[in-house]
């Protein structure tokens, strides 16, 4: 991250993103409801700042100084004596993250400092996963390999949605999870066709779409899979819109490497959804990058030329939603490469 700073002439920076401390110190603290933050200096001179109750646990980070605040005490003004005493005159900041508040704090302290938005230079960091990291989601993918098998074998008329997504969540922990990388979802029948719906107490019916979409967190990395399956038989428009969403799946898949934008992706897969006439009923973007955060760059949408690059790990995930009659959609997760793309999750497909 110093040589990131000193790059792009940033003498330091105040990072709060959970994801980012994380990527940056390999510590998930609990209190996220108090201020705790990552100072850094671009020649290398670094504090972690915690509530006081935290203090213990963030010396196993390895970050030489823990500035401790207890409650009640005004956490900026630690911030402000810290970064003072480095003589910055750039500051960078998370933009989205970065109150007007907490500029105002310091600023009385810091008159003469101006802000940089340092989040395009952490998720540069971040995008491009090292072999650690892929070997951390690969594992997360296995986890949920496995949530995929039980939930399909728990399956039958009569099943609750939320009862599914227990079995799912309980597989996933028995086989190694932190827990959920997100809500479980398991959607039946109208419910999946809902493409963000909620688990609720929909009951299995026979002739249901049944949507799972997945996933588990593995030492702080997560994986995301979905797999559309059927309560006994299924009839002709579902087989076919399953198979076109198959057909564009692979067609996705096929098109991922390293210097292909995230739009032509999307685009390759998109067009076999519209020539089969379904065109209007993809109503998301193919993908999403995969890491820490369950969506992080870069994305497989319109609109997104940059090209991929290898060492992104990244979803492919196109669906045709039928309101008020079922959905479909696939998902798996991937790793880029210079000739193509090694997919991380295994679990079988309908047939």
């Amino acid at each position: 991250m110093s040589a990131a700073l000193q790059r792009a002439a940033i003498q330091g920076a105040v990072v709060l993103a959970p994801a980012n401390l994380f990527y940056l110190t390999g510590w998930r603290p609990h209190a996220y409801e108090r201020t705790i933050a990552l100072l850094l200096e671009a020649s290398g001179r670094e504090a972690l700042l915690v509530p006081t109750l935290e203090a213990e646990h963030a010396k196993t980070t390895g970050v030489a100084e823990i500035l401790a605040v207890a409650d009640g005490e005004n956490p900026w003004q630690l911030v402000a004596q810290w970064l003072h005493a480095s003589g910055l005159r750039v500051l960078g900041v998370e933009k989205h993250l970065f109150t007007l508040a907490n500029w105002e704090a310091l600023q009385a302290r810091l008159s003469q400092v101006v802000a940089a938005d340092v989040t395009p230079l952490i998720t540069t960091l971040r995008r491009s996963k090292e072999a650690a990291e892929v070997a951390r989601i690969q594992e997360a993918a296995r986890i949920a390999d496995q949530g995929i098998a039980a939930g399909i074998a728990a399956l039958k008329p009569g099943v609750t949605e939320r009862f599914i997504a227990h079995v799912i969540e309980v597989a996933m922990i028995d086989a190694g999870a932190e827990g959920p990388s997100f809500a479980t979802t398991v959607l039946f029948g109208p419910d999946a066709a809902l493409p963000h719906g909620e688990t609720g107490e929909r009951v299995a019916q026979a002739g249901d779409a049944v949507v799972l979409d997945i996933g588990a967190l593995y030492k702080g990395y997560a994986s995301d899979i979905t797999r559309t399956v059927f309560v006994g038989e299924a009839d002709a428009l579902q087989r076919q819109v399953y198979e076109t969403v198959r057909a564009a799946q692979q067609a996705g898949r096929a098109a991922l490497r390293a210097g292909i934008s995230g739009e032509h992706v999307d685009r390759i897969a998109r067009q076999v959804i519209v020539q089969a006439g379904f065109g209007e009923a993809f109503t998301h973007r193919l993908g999403h990058g995969l890491g820490i955060d369950i969506h992080e760059p870069p994305y497989l949408v319109a609109g997104n030329a940059d090209p991929l690059q290898a060492g992104d790990v990244v979803t492919v995930e196109p669906g045709i939603y039928l309101p008020g009659r079922f959905g479909v959609r696939i998902e798996d997760d991937f790793l880029v490469t210079e000739t193509g793309a090694q997919v991380l999750t295994q679990a079988p497909y309908w047939h």
